[in-house]
């Protein structure tokens, strides 16, 4: 789990993400509103989103090459 890992920060890029993958979704469907509980329907679905990029960015990049163990005695 990245959480719990030394790239537990990364956890907060992706939570500005999914708050923009949220807007952004709604402005490609031609929502325009202010405020109200359809922003949060979006918003919940950029962290859905944003969820997803976070498993495959931990699992691809995070465990294969930043925290692959590295020899310390040659």
């Amino acid at each position: 789990m990245i959480i719990w890992s030394r790239w537990g920060i990364v956890v907060l890029l992706f939570f500005g993400l999914g708050v923009g993958l949220g807007f952004l979704v709604m402005a490609l469907l031609g929502i325009h509103e202010k405020s109200g509980p359809v922003n949060g329907i979006f918003v919940g679905l950029g962290f859905i989103l944003s969820a997803v990029a976070l498993y495959f960015f931990n699992r691809e990049v995070v465990q294969k090459h930043l925290d692959k163990p590295r020899q310390a005695v040659v």
